[in-house]
């Protein structure tokens, strides 16, 4: 049996063409992958900075009136300003969570500063102090927000 060198010469030329078209369709395929990795990230991001993260920001508005409230009167007010200040530490865990890559405000910071205050100590200053940090936080995000308008 022989064996004709010019159909096995073409056998083996048409195999090296389909192997290079499989090769290029497998390079296509990973940036398309990438250009859509891309485009869901960045779909998320718009979902976290344009919904979720107002929510909070209203959550912990509703909460710092009340934590107000308590200071006016933090004798008969204490219980509820303990619970305000644990819904604050659920919502600002929440936003952290959520903007973890973005270097904002450093909310962890006030994270520590609420968990070492003690409500029954009845120190109003640090709780003031708490207060006005969590404003300042609401007005850096507020303006993060608006930034992210001009993004894109």
């Amino acid at each position: 049996m022989p064996v004709d060198l010019r159909k096995l010469i073409e056998i083996i030329s048409e195999e090296k063409i389909i192997v290079a078209f499989v090769n290029i369709i497998t390079i296509i395929g990973f940036f398309i992958t990438i250009y859509v990795y891309l485009n869901v990230r960045s779909i998320n991001n718009w979902y976290v900075n344009k919904v979720r993260v107002p929510q909070h920001l209203k959550k912990i508005k509703v909460i710092l009136s009340k934590i107000s409230a308590g200071m006016d009167d933090p004798i008969n007010l204490l219980p509820q300003t303990e619970i305000e200040l644990i819904n604050l530490e659920v919502e600002l865990k929440g936003i952290n969570s959520k903007l973890a890559r973005k270097k904002i405000y450093p909310i962890n910071e006030l994270l520590k500063t609420l968990k070492s205050y003690d409500i029954k100590s009845g120190n109003i200053d640090i709780l003031r102090s708490i207060y006005l940090e969590t404003h300042k936080m609401i007005i850096s995000l507020e303006s993060f927000q608006e930034d992210q308008k001009w993004e894109k």
